[in-house]
């Protein structure tokens, strides 16, 4: 599967290019694209190591450019089993903020409390795209990432590969779990168009998990009991809405009858928790961190859903949600995250405080579990 148009594809399909010297003035010869399985290029040099895919084109409507691109396909992901997770939520609903930290905290701290697990990006464009539109603007400048338009509308389309691997012990012998994740996030309100929608489609029916980042600050019900102080988003998107036309769209494209539940595992994420004293519990589960060390605990992942159930069923249209979201998908989990950790003082900066996470890694454990990266603690009967 192509990460950059979702269309299926095998190793052999891919392309080469002839390597730049073929691209000379002094020469009758130019650098051209020719099949990945050949040894030489069309005028008899070795070949560079990288592979590309052939995809459509973007942008349908510019007519300045050839009907498809050649867009890299990284080493490792050719070469190991990806795990596409789709990011789902509105505007303002804090989804590329939230992979910004998520990103990090695997990076930096699920090493200790997975021992040996390691995250990388892969690639200088995966690389590149995190430092310039996450790490820079949050952890340098102090910026949540949806403020920084200029630099995200360049990266917008590209996906953000992740390699993760863990110690594992294969008939006696250390070994190693692999799995590559490949993120990419979409506005809700793009699933609710219906021009040019085939691209998303394609992404969303290839995601082995999705991840829906619900904005309890966009329900009107929440929004009433807000604190002073709480910078509010301007947009007000229908959550509800969103879910059921994700359902729609899956079940159209994968041929499925209204009385057949969509399988996909879907993370339901309700965001921005640190905004949420009112609607919380002191005592609550969501207040802790999570009690994951060295394994998915199970006990923990349900009582937090249990609770966010609760939680979701007295807002507006909560009970709404809760009724789409089990009607449409047969494997679901809810979870209340903080990627921020503290309030931002005003919109678009964050607190002086700095980022102090809380509980953001729960949504992607529960999914790693899932694909058999991690181990399970099973609920105690």
């Amino acid at each position: 599967m192509c990460p950059h148009c979702w269309n299926k594809t095998q190793e052999k399909e891919l392309y080469r290019r002839c390597p730049q010297r073929c691209d000379s003035a002094n020469e009758d010869t130019e650098r051209e694209w020719y099949p990945a399985g050949q040894k030489l290029c069309p005028h008899g040099r070795p070949a560079d190591g990288d592979r590309y895919h052939r995809c459509p084109k973007v942008d349908p409507d510019r007519d300045d450019l050839e009907p498809w691109e050649y867009r890299i396909l990284e080493y490792d992901y050719i070469t190991t089993k990806s795990r596409i997770v789709a990011m789902i939520g509105s505007s303002e609903s804090g989804k590329s903020t939230f992979i910004g930290v998520l990103i990090n905290e695997f990076r930096n701290r699920m090493g200790s409390v997975f021992p040996g697990m390691a995250t990388d990006l892969v690639g200088d464009k995966s690389r590149d795209r995190y430092r310039r539109v996450f790490k820079v603007p949050m952890y340098e400048q102090g910026e949540t990432v949806q403020f920084t338009i200029t630099v995200r509308a360049a990266y917008r389309l590209d996906p953000l590969l992740v390699m993760v691997r863990r110690p594992k012990r294969v008939l006696f012998r250390e070994g190693l779990s692999v799995a590559m994740l490949v993120f990419f996030d979409t506005a809700g309100e793009d699933v609710l168009k219906d021009e040019n929608i085939d691209n998303l489609i394609n992404y969303l029916d290839a995601a082995e998990a999705i991840v829906v980042m619900i904005d309890p600050l966009q329900i009107r019900s929440v929004r009433r009991d807000l604190d002073d102080g709480i910078p509010i988003p301007k947009s007000v998107i229908d959550q509800v809405e969103i879910v059921q036309r994700l359902g729609e769209l899956l079940r159209r494209k994968r041929r499925l009858n209204p009385t057949q539940k969509i399988s996909t595992p879907i993370a339901v994420t309700v965001g921005k928790t640190d905004a949420l004293a009112s609607s919380l519990l002191a005592g609550s589960a969501i207040h802790r961190r999570g009690r994951h060390d060295g394994v998915y605990n199970e006990a923990d992942g349900q009582e937090i859903n249990d609770e966010m159930r609760a939680v979701l069923s007295a807002w507006d249209d909560g009970q709404a949600l809760l009724n789409v979201v089990d009607t449409n998908f047969s494997d679901v989990r809810f979870f209340g995250v903080s990627a921020l950790g503290v309030t931002p003082p005003s919109a678009g900066v964050i607190s002086p405080l700095g980022i102090q996470p809380h509980r953001v890694e729960d949504p992607l454990l529960w999914l790693l579990s899932r694909f058999g990266l991690v181990d399970v603690r099973k609920v105690k009967r």
